[in-house]
């Protein structure tokens, strides 16, 4: 293999079982285009995730809102202890009241307003059009991943890229 070769193993997934491996995440970022078309990031609490992928967080009516109203496209991003995740999408944004109280959780409790004040909140759900997850967790993943790159030196190549898991899915 070339320096310039580089080999992506990717393995389809079926949007149940991307939707589990989803569930293993708290929190994620939620990235959007900003009113002046900068991308713009931030932190938010992961509510629910649909057996379609669906993915669904409460926040207050902000700069986001607006961002998202503006550019629906979004792309939300996920970490967890040698796992990542990233889902691509179109937002949409729900105030119906029965909607905000299904997904008012305790957790939520720290960053949001109090009850009652519902007008000040909002559902974001993101329908997917594509997923993909990389896992980097356990000692023997670590040991091959070590081994190749320890190989690629040797041989003065670059080392393959890690396999990935990627879901397309219809929006």
């Amino acid at each position: 293999m070339s320096p310039a070769t580089a080999t992506h193993d990717r393995h389809l997934l079926e949007p149940l079982e991307f939707a589990r491996l989803l569930m293993g995440y708290e929190d994620g970022f939620l990235c959007t285009r900003s009113t002046t078309s900068d991308l713009s990031a931030r932190p938010m609490r992961l509510v629910d995730v649909s057996p379609t992928c669906e993915l669904i967080f409460v926040s207050k009516v902000d700069g986001k809102v607006e961002e998202i109203r503006q550019h629906p496209n979004v792309c939300v991003t996920f970490r967890k202890r040698g796992r990542f995740a990233s889902v691509s999408g179109r937002a949409f944004l729900e105030s119906d009241p029965d909607t905000l109280a299904h997904y008012q959780v305790e957790r939520l409790t720290p960053w949001l307003p109090q009850r009652g004040d519902d007008e000040q909140l909002v559902v974001i759900r993101v329908t997917p059009h594509t997923a993909e997850s990389w896992d980097s967790t356990g000692l023997v993943h670590r040991l091959r991943r070590l081994a190749a790159i320890g190989e690629a030196i040797v041989r003065g190549q670059t080392a393959e890229h890690e396999a990935y898991d990627h879901v397309e899915l219809e929006s």
